[in-house]
């Protein structure tokens, strides 16, 4: 995993969320960042805005399910190199 973003989370997963953070390797927990409603400008820096949806203020049309990002821009070895 590269990094996860959450955004607008709600309180009742925030709290759920400082309980299982424990549970996981810190290596984990640093990919995993909690952006709430001020989201847009780190999205951006790791992101274009055309590779984030449009409901989350980007400009892409495609839906969740398409797999649209910078990640499609390597292709895996049958070793799973890049």
């Amino acid at each position: 995993m590269g990094n996860l973003f959450v955004v607008n989370e709600p309180f009742a997963f925030k709290a759920v969320w400082a309980v299982c953070k424990g549970f996981l390797d810190e290596k984990t927990r640093k990919k995993i960042k909690m952006l709430g409603s001020s989201y847009r400008e780190t999205l951006l820096e790791y992101l274009n805005n055309e590779d984030i949806p449009e409901f989350l203020g980007g400009t892409s049309q495609g839906e969740l399910s398409d797999d649209i990002g910078p990640w499609s821009d390597y292709e895996l070895g049958a070793d799973g190199s890049v």
